[in-house]
């Protein structure tokens, strides 16, 4: 299959990885901001963007894992660190376990989960892989392929600075995490019921619970409005969704919501999300994610996933960055993760949403790169 990359600079390599309805172009600022000291990757994942559906309809993790291997290994790069939002985030965290000997850091944006300890031995299908990458970041994208680039959001002006990672935050705007019970390392992070139990939430800080909800997952929930909107997507739906994403909708701009419709609308993309749904475990109210089994009957033959690793472990650094205003995956998740990786940072963005680094993405970038300029020295499971 043809996957669309795009692969600019030069340095220590980082990946970027979209979550669920977007595209690599949600990292526009980011490969602007790290293009002068860093080899940036980023990726259309398939039934995404330019790439469109997987010609087998597969979108389970192990291809696309599959799928990021194949990548690593046709640009021939030997480590990079992987930077993922939501979904995006998810096979960020799954790469590390599976892949640590490639993996330099994990930034997780709202998203990740925690593979089981021991792998599947189901196998991971081959896609014929032609990717198509360009590594001049000034030149113009074919008029056939790619849609025009519509403007980045303005982002709004950097508020939030991070403290001394010893110092304790200020009370009122930063939350210290109290010592809660580690879950299971081969437990995955439940992202997916609205509501938390008093056991969850007791040792987390305030407003965990205090969650906002998507009334766009909760319609998408409907077979047959997903069927509809296979073949009908409004443009106001497609904004009302992401007016849903932003903590401040008022950061939202019309290029932004123009970029999503159109793309979304490629031949394939609408139907790819719901084979995608299809192909999940079934569980009431899930936010999307990538499903754990491809269909076997209509695969070619099987390369298989290595074992998970610990990312205790392995100790590749994690930092976790988290809107606190998140209707699709609520913070506690964050918490969740931060607690089972020994080797973890949290920042919580407390005016944020689902998409810190697409809606604020000047503030999101100073707290990577600072991540990335010192993480050997950061302490262990330090949060602010």
């Amino acid at each position: 299959m043809q996957v669309h990359v795009k692969d600019e600079g030069d340095g220590p390599t980082l990946l970027f990885l979209h979550g669920m309805f977007a595209s690599l172009h949600t990292w526009d600022p980011w490969a602007k901001a790290f293009v002068d000291q860093h080899r940036v990757v980023r990726v259309d994942l398939p039934g995404f963007g330019i790439t469109g559906p997987h010609p087998h309809g597969d979108y389970s993790l192990r291809a696309s894992m599959y799928l990021l291997e194949s990548i690593r290994e046709k640009l021939g790069i030997e480590q990079w660190s992987v930077i993922g939002n939501s979904m995006g985030g998810g096979l960020a965290l799954s790469y590390a376990q599976l892949y640590p000997e490639h993996t330099e850091n994990v930034v997780l944006f709202n998203g990740g989960r925690l593979l089981p300890a021991a792998s599947e031995t189901e196998p991971v299908p081959k896609p014929a892989l032609d990717t198509e990458h360009e590594q001049d970041p000034t030149s113009k994208p074919a008029p056939d392929t790619e849609p025009e680039q519509d403007p980045a959001p303005k982002p709004a002006p950097d508020t939030e600075h991070e403290q001394d990672p010893t110092s304790k935050p200020a009370p009122d705007t930063e939350h210290e995490q109290e010592p809660a019970p580690k879950p299971a390392l081969g437990t995955e992070p439940d992202s997916n019921t609205s509501t938390a139990t008093a056991t969850e939430t007791s040792n987390q800080p305030d407003n965990v619970s205090g969650e906002r909800q998507s009334l766009v997952l909760r319609a998408l929930a409907s077979p047959s409005l997903r069927k509809a909107l296979s073949v009908l997507t409004p443009k106001f739906i497609i904004e009302r969704a992401l007016k849903e994403v932003y903590g401040n909708p008022d950061r939202l701009q019309p290029g932004t919501v123009t970029r999503y419709y159109e793309l979304l609308r490629r031949e394939g993309n609408r139907q790819a999300y719901l084979n995608r749904r299809e192909m999940r475990p079934r569980r009431s109210g899930n936010l999307p994610d990538l499903p754990e089994l491809a269909n076997p009957s209509v695969l070619p033959e099987l390369p298989i996933l290595p074992e998970p690793t610990s990312l205790n472990d392995s100790k590749v650094p994690v930092l976790i960055l988290w809107g606190r205003l998140d209707s699709w995956i609520p913070v506690r998740v964050g918490y969740r993760l931060h607690e089972a990786i020994d080797h973890s940072r949290l920042i919580i963005y407390e005016d944020l949403g689902h998409v810190p680094m697409e809606e604020d993405p000047e503030r999101a970038i100073t707290d990577v790169k600072e991540f990335l300029m010192r993480v050997d020295s950061v302490p262990t499971n330090s949060s602010r």
